[in-house]
């Protein structure tokens, strides 16, 4: 199912770090699981998700950020 309404939530997983699924780092820098982190930055930064939070688990903050594994909320936002 799409999601088509403004503001409706979007769940989802597979988050490196909070600067890639926000836009705010340089796309390419976000390396992880099968390009799901380079695909939530150029969505944010194309204006389609707001990311609303974030989360990880504690085990998760030693590894390096392309190993991470975090989930977040997302508002849709389509341009």
């Amino acid at each position: 199912m799409a999601a088509r309404a403004q503001g409706a939530p979007i769940f989802y997983d597979e988050a490196t770090t909070l600067a890639c699924v926000r836009g705010e780092a340089p796309e390419k820098s976000c390396h992880g699981h099968f390009g799901a982190a380079m695909a939530y930055n150029r969505a944010s930064r194309e204006g389609w998700l707001r990311v609303v939070d974030c989360r990880w688990s504690p085990m998760d903050q030693a590894k390096r950020s392309y190993e991470r594994d975090g989930s977040c909320v997302a508002e849709y936002t389509a341009p």
